[in-house]
């Protein structure tokens, strides 16, 4: 293990859920899935408690015990990146389809890699396989592996809801096809509601939800409006792994989600059980825990102990800076939407609409400070990027990763200013080497 990573394990702190093999095994896991997003062509984005890790800590949670994924089930119209034009169905059917086959795939390199390994270093190794299970629970799909089956990978489906007539269809009914009661459907609308500041819960649709009952029944909160979801950003980062998907406004989901106070404090809880059942028909929810103040260490990454991390540097003061920038811009993204931009802010921002005046010069000359901010920030990080892919390189390690065009951009334009610099002094040199030759022809006069 190098100085650095090992400085970086020492600083992080422990994980109070997992090991940190579990850790290790995760990230590996979610690796694999992203991949095989990838190539499917399904948009997906990091949700919960994992988009809560990828922004306070850019990695898992320390007090988290496994990954929440979504993927956005939509034929989305034609302006979007991924317009589905195939024949496959929806997003979440190609997912049922082809993710089997994928998973398989990853795995059998992943044992041939182990097997290539085991030639010359004669560790002992294990065959790994990959496990998709479709709805192990209501909530969710769940991927695991067979290198460490206590941890799994939740993947859950947003579905986008045209109107509130089309979300309760989705609530007011159980599973075995009876209706649901009038006050069962009425809670789940008055927590949404309270995140709306406006008392009509109509004017936030369209918006995206998770598409099954029990997974709305326990996150009512967890939802998206298209401005909050899109465009997906590829921009977070999650351990080792770098541009991560998330939604374009993170921020301002995160505080309706877990409350304004979620950068800093945490919940403790004796185990996660997201999705488990404690007794029958009940579930323990992230505020039945106890909650603490973070402290500066839990800030750092909890990474890879194997693997160099995408982000090996992060603390307190550089995430509230990043809040305080990413709240102007979200602000600033609803200036040419028809939505009111007051009636989901947090709390703590949350002001008149008259004093929140978009075209006001003061306000766009901070929304241009803040987009500054961001955009030296994600330079930042793609040159420490590039930084650990040529350590990675000079290792010999075959998981260098393939540079994007960004990147490439900024290599190229560092190489054209060095070529300048290089032509100028080769200009130089031959012009004095001209004088001095000119000089020691001339022919000198003796004297008399």
């Amino acid at each position: 293990m190098d100085t650095n990573r090992k400085e970086n394990l020492l600083a992080a702190p422990e994980p109070l859920l997992l090991s940190r093999r579990e850790v290790d095994e995760l990230y590996e896991l979610l690796e694999v899935l992203f991949e095989a997003f990838e190539s499917l062509n399904i948009p997906y984005i990091l949700i919960g408690g994992s988009l809560l890790g990828a922004i306070r800590s850019k990695s898992i949670l320390f007090n988290d015990d496994d990954i929440d994924i979504a993927i956005i089930d939509d034929r989305l119209s034609s302006n979007h990146e991924w317009d589905d034009t195939n024949d496959d169905g929806t997003v979440y059917d190609r997912l049922k389809q082809y993710l089997p086959d994928l998973l398989n795939q990853s795995a059998d390199q992943r044992n041939m890699k182990q097997q290539y390994d085991v030639t010359f270093t004669h560790k002992k190794t294990t065959h790994v396989t990959y496990m998709y299970q479709i709805r192990p629970w209501i909530g969710c799909d769940r991927v695991r592996s067979s290198a460490d089956p206590r941890v799994w990978i939740d993947i859950f489906v947003l579905k986008k809801y045209d109107t509130l007539d089309s979300l309760k269809e989705i609530i007011s009914i159980k599973q075995n096809g009876e209706a649901q009661t009038a006050d069962y459907v009425e809670n789940i609308l008055t927590t949404m509601r309270s995140t709306n500041s406006s008392s009509r819960l109509d004017d936030i649709f369209p918006l995206y939800h998770y598409d099954n009952r029990k997974a709305i029944e326990l996150w009512p909160k967890e939802f998206f409006l298209s401005i909050e979801l899109f465009p997906l950003h590829k921009s977070l980062s999650f351990g080792p792994l770098n541009k991560v998907s998330g939604p374009c406004i993170p921020i301002r989901a995160l505080r309706r989600w877990f409350g304004d106070d979620c950068f800093t404090h945490y919940y403790k809880a004796d185990a996660h059980v997201r999705g488990k059942k404690q007794r029958k028909d009940e579930y323990l929810s992230w505020d039945q825990c106890v909650k603490l103040p973070l402290t500066d260490e839990m800030y750092m990454p909890l990474q890879h102990s194997k693997r160099n991390g995408a982000c090996t540097v992060h603390t307190r003061e550089i995430l509230m800076e990043y809040l305080d920038s990413q709240e102007t811009v979200e602000l600033s993204s609803f200036e040419h939407n028809t939505l009111s931009s007051v009636d989901l802010l947090p709390s703590h921002i949350r002001r008149n609409h008259t004093d929140i005046e978009l075209g006001h010069p003061s306000i766009h000359s901070e929304i241009t400070r803040s987009r500054t901010f961001v955009a030296n920030q994600e330079l930042k990080e793609q040159m420490k990027w590039f930084g650990s892919a040529i350590r990675r390189h000079m290792n010999d390690s075959p998981d260098l990763p393939i540079f994007d065009q960004a990147l490439r951009d900024i290599m190229g334009r560092y190489c054209a200013t060095s070529s300048i610099w290089i032509l100028l002094n080769i200009v130089f040199l031959a012009l004095m080497s001209f004088i001095s030759n000119s000089i020691n022809r001339t022919p000198h006069c003796k004297s008399s």
